[in-house]
């Protein structure tokens, strides 16, 4: 990358990247919060809800 030029393929590239990033953090923390409470038997989409409740 040359200084003073934005590539916007890269950043979308990063854009992507960070948001795959995020999506598996929400569910590794989500699914460890989800097992702290005791739960065994769980939906997915309770993990996000976990996630934002620990945070």
């Amino acid at each position: 990358m040359r200084i003073g030029r934005i590539h916007p393929a890269k950043i979308e590239e990063m854009v992507e990247k960070a948001k795959e990033e995020v999506a598996e953090t929400i569910k590794s923390e989500g699914e460890r919060a989800t097992l702290e409470t005791g739960v065994i038997r769980t939906k997915p989409r309770t993990y996000k809800i976990n996630w934002k409740i620990k945070i």
